[in-house]
């Protein structure tokens, strides 16, 4: 099982911070790519277990900021909270500016069928959102 981001991802997130005529050696692309790969199962891994010290299945939002606290990466967190705060606006709108599609239900296409408790553990987790910030899309390359 391959658990590494996709490759276009990481590029197109690079390219899109650096000025136009910016060039990635091949190289840095891939130190890119497997840097990513690695900070991301560090933080969703410290994530969980924070997750699971305060008796929850489900990782909130709380909970990657404290793994980003915890390693000592507190820079991240005003702008992972605008970008939360901004994430509602986002899904109201596709990428392109769309509406997004509801389902036969009326719903966002990716709901539970109206599940208020997605980790399925019957109890109402305090701070725990239902998981709807914490699910994560995945691209193939």
């Amino acid at each position: 099982q391959d658990l590494s981001l996709p490759k276009s991802m990481i590029a197109r997130l690079a390219k899109g911070v650096l000025p136009a005529n910016t060039q990635i050696h091949k190289d840095a692309l891939l130190a890119l790519h497997k840097s990513a790969t690695v900070f991301v199962s560090y933080i969703a891994s410290n994530s969980n277990d924070n997750a699971q010290a305060g008796g929850k299945k489900t990782i909130s939002p709380q909970d990657v900021m404290a793994a980003l606290k915890d390693a000592e990466l507190e820079e991240f967190i005003p702008r992972l909270e605008a970008e939360l705060k901004s994430e509602p606006a986002k899904k109201m709108k596709g990428e392109g500016g769309e509406a997004v599609q509801a389902d036969q239900d009326g719903d966002d296409a990716d709901d539970d069928e109206g599940d208020d408790d997605q980790d399925g553990d019957d109890q109402d987790d305090e701070g725990d959102d239902g998981g709807a910030d914490s699910e994560v899309d995945e691209e193939n390359d």
